[in-house]
């Protein structure tokens, strides 16, 4: 289930109540930390544009994004998140990890590709 409110400390997370939230994205996207684990809450508004096979992993759902396992994933498809060296590092995680389900990785190549079709013709990424 999708998450629709902005988490907050002391509301829930996947991995326990929230101690801590570094907000990245006002309103759209936050880090929230827990007593031991953590990771990215993404709004619907931004969660809708992912993929759909990024949208739930065996460690990720409902807009979150688990930091160590999944955290590769929004960075990579969403234009808003990072900058280019951190879109960088996620996409070589997703491409290059076998961490990553293929339908992930199918996913970004396909991405890539539009990019790169966009890029040559001059209408940007």
């Amino acid at each position: 289930m999708l998450i629709r409110e902005i988490p907050s400390v002391g509301g829930a997370s996947p991995w326990g109540k929230i101690q801590a939230i570094d907000v990245v994205i006002p309103g759209r996207v936050i880090f929230a930390s827990t007593s031991s684990h953590g990771g990215y809450w993404i709004g619907a508004d931004l969660f809708r544009t992912l993929p759909t096979c990024a949208q739930r992993t065996p460690h990720s759902t409902g807009g979150w994004f688990e930091e160590d396992c999944d955290a590769a994933i929004p960075f990579a498809f969403l234009p808003e998140m990072g900058n280019d060296d951190s879109k960088t590092r996620a996409r070589e995680a997703i491409l290059h990890s076998s961490w990553y389900l293929p339908s992930v990785r199918e996913a970004l190549e396909k991405q890539i590709d539009l990019e790169d079709w966009r890029r040559e013709r001059g209408m940007g990424a």
